[in-house]
């Protein structure tokens, strides 16, 4: 997927690192040194003398190892300048077998400086005690990693600490798995940037981080930004799963940030704009991630303070799915517990165009043992906005203190949470708030919501247009399905209420990139139903007497199954066989239309012409093609018409005899000698007059009837 962040925004920074971006690009004078031993000496061809030779050369050198050689080390290489670090292949591999020393550690550099590493494992042994990864402490500026598998650490995968500015880290293509604590404190993280403070951006693209015994990705470090530097965090399509954090109760399983800030901003020229967001979490997956208070995502605080009125998001959670994280611990103390999202502390200063959240597109799955919320605040400040989320779960809750600007609003969304309230207060300093507002002081959170679809309606929440309550049935929400998209998704079925019941707003596409609406109007949720277009066929092939009018029927084949296209359109034309239009029949061009959700066949009617005595039945066909928006045509598409016409001139009916006349009223004549048999014998006689003249015979009759002898 393609980098949406802009560049590092902390380029105008007093640092070596300033403007740097990865891959680290070599310069004419850099040298590259091959490892091609996969021992631990200093020989040539070693890791530690091709890291020796790249301390010694100025500027920035390439370590390259061999293809499928995996060097066992007992770690401590030192880095000392800038450095590019690759495997001629994936298979190229630098194990730590040392018990507790790092693999690689900064040390004795002239000025801090960058690090690069692509295509190249970086490992733990497994049968070391405690191998440590990478340990930077004092010198690295900024860091790359592409294509890098790290794995089976002690404490830290990676470790950054002690330098500001920090313009960039950037981790892409990578996979981060089984890395552990071992209790000796190092690290707080499988990576861990420990930074005076982070003040430049922090990229995490397409990278999966699983099976970690500790924090997947810990800043334990404020991400800030003030009137002369901006830093954000990108989190865009990557997949967190199976992290356990077991060994600190405040952290969480797969993402834990300290503090986001963004204090005394001022709208300067050549800044970038102020609004955000900055941190952003798109495309990303958190699934089964258990920590302390949080099993996916812990922020330990938003702070926003700035001198113009600009608008600011500080969070935005986009098009990602959370699936059965967990929290750990049982009884949290001052702090509350999520199994998703938590944010300990709010504090925008009152300025009230300020987001504190906003998630949209997104899904939420609580684990089946799980009674904590999906997504908890302990102290509550500027707005919430929730947008085409689907959540199945336990809802939301807010703690402690709250702020005058704090707000919530849900839009489009479905909180489906049982019979459980899916927006609680729990603690009793908030319940005794709710109690204070209905007393005339504003001490809770403003509420508003639009097309909400609950299972049980929030209690403090006043109802909005279109808030649909239904039951789990009413929604038929599929199971997460993971074929559809980056992020697993739950797809509503056939006759679910959510379909085409949102408002207006909101993201032009789904949590799938799929547009929005598909059908009438926008579906509730994070997901639109998606709808194939209307496949038009025709029926079967028809035949008709000469003269009579022949009708085919022309149907949507999908239409059950998929009642919503949009409008449909298809034309009909009719084509001569050896029928010719315009003698035989009249031929016909059209268009044939259905409106958004009507599922009725169509009929084509073929007016055809009195046949010719002599000549045979005769065909012709009648064609669909140029399907419109939202159509397709399906395996029948023509149909042949037969106009019957017998060789003898067709089915031809007799004449009736003319009836008899009746005699005026008071007048008596001589009767036809015929007539005495009455209309029997008359009808009889008509019908063997015209067996006669079918024979030739229609002359003797005549002469008998004027008592002519034959």
């Amino acid at each position: 997927m393609p980098d949406t962040q802009p560049p590092p925004a902390s380029r105008m920074l007093d640092s070596p690192c300033a403007g740097v971006s990865f891959p680290l690009a070599l310069e004419a004078s850099s040298k590259s040194y091959l490892v091609t031993k996969d021992d631990d000496s200093e020989d040539d061809g070693s890791l530690r003398w091709a890291f020796a030779q790249a301390n010694e050369h100025p500027g920035i050198d390439e370590v390259v190892v061999a293809a499928d050689l995996v060097v066992r080390s007992t770690g401590d290489i030192e880095v000392n300048g800038a450095i590019v670090l690759r495997g001629e292949n994936a298979a190229s591999e630098i194990t730590n077998v040392s018990d507790d020393a790092a693999l690689f550690l900064d040390y004795n550099a002239d000025e801090e400086f960058p690090f690069f590493a692509s295509n190249i494992v970086l490992s733990g042994a497994s049968d070391a005690a405690d191998p440590l990864g990478l340990y930077f402490r004092s010198e690295v500026c900024s860091v790359g990693l592409h294509n890098v598998t790290l794995q089976g650490f002690a404490d830290y995968g990676l470790l950054v600490g002690d330098t500001w500015p920090f313009p960039l880290f950037e981790i892409k293509d990578s996979f981060v798995t089984g890395n552990r604590t071992s209790g000796h404190g190092y690290g707080d993280g499988a990576i861990t940037l420990e930074n005076e403070g982070i003040a430049g951006d922090i990229r995490i693209i397409n990278t999966e981080f699983r099976d970690n015994e500790v924090t997947a990705f810990n800043v334990y470090a404020d991400l800030d930004s003030s009137s002369d530097l901006r830093s954000t965090m990108l989190v865009e399509n990557s997949r967190f799963i199976n992290n356990r954090e077991t060994s600190d109760d405040e952290r969480a399983g797969a993402l834990q940030l300290s503090w986001v800030s963004a204090d005394s901003l001022e709208e300067e020229e050549g800044l970038p704009p102020i609004p955000g967001p900055f941190l952003t979490i798109r495309d990303t997956l958190f699934e089964n991630n258990a920590g302390g208070l949080v099993g996916a995502v812990g922020i330990g605080g938003l702070s926003f303070s700035n001198e113009t009125s600009a608008e600011a998001t500080m969070v935005s959670i986009e098009r990602s799915t959370f699936d059965d994280n967990v929290a750990l611990i049982s009884s949290p103390g001052y702090n509350g517990l999520a199994s998703d999202i938590q944010i300990q502390s709010e504090s925008l200063d009152d300025f009230p165009g300020v987001t504190a959240l906003r998630v949209s597109d997104s899904t939420f799955q609580s684990a089946a043992d799980s009674s904590v919320p999906n997504i908890h605040f302990d102290e509550v400040d500027g707005r919430h906005v929730f947008d085409h989320i689907t959540l199945v779960g336990n809802g939301i809750s807010y703690r402690d203190s709250v702020e005058e600007n704090a707000s919530f609003e849900f839009t489009n969304s479905v909180l489906s949470t049982g019979t459980r309230d899916p927006l609680e207060f729990d603690d009793a300093p908030m319940r005794a708030g709710v109690a204070a507002k209905a007393a005339g002081e504003d001490v809770v959170p403003a509420f508003s919501e639009s097309h909400m679809a609950y299972t049980t309606a929030p209690s403090l929440v006043p109802a909005g247009e279109g808030r649909l309550v239904g039951t789990t049935a009413d929604f038929a929400l599929g199971a997460l399905d993971a074929s559809l998209g980056l992020t697993p998704v739950m797809v509503p079925g056939t006759g679910s209420k959510l379909i085409d019941a949102a408002g207006p707003g909101g993201s032009p596409t789904d949590q799938r990139g799929l547009a929005r609406p598909q059908g009438a109007g926008p579906d509730i949720g994070a997901v639109e139903v998606e709808t194939q277009p209307a496949t038009i066929e025709i029926g079967d092939d028809q035949t008709g007497n000469a003269g009579d009018t022949i009708t085919f029927d022309v149907t949507r084949a999908n239409a059950t199954e998929n009642p919503w296209t949009g409008e449909a359109t298809v034309k009909v034309t009719t084509h001569d066989g050896t029928a010719t239009a315009g003698t035989d029949y009249t031929g016909i061009e059209e268009t044939l239309t259905w409106e958004d959700g009507d599922t009725s066949p169509k009929t084509v009617t073929v007016h055809t012409s009195p046949g010719h005595v002599g000549e045979g039945n005769v065909t012709f066909t009648v064609t669909l093609s140029d399907p419109g928006t939202n159509t397709t045509l399906g395996d029948r598409v023509t149909a042949t018409g037969t106009i019957i016409r017998d060789e003898d001139g067709g089915t031809v009916t007799p004449p009736k005899p003319d009836p008899k006349p009746k005699p005026e009223p008071g007048k008596t004549g001589t009767k036809d000698p015929l007539a005495d048999s009455g209309s029997n014998a008359f009808a009889g006689i008509a019908v063997i007059g015209a067996l006669l003249a079918a024979a030739g015979g229609a002359f003797l009759l005549l002469r008998r009837r004027r008592g002519t002898a034959a």
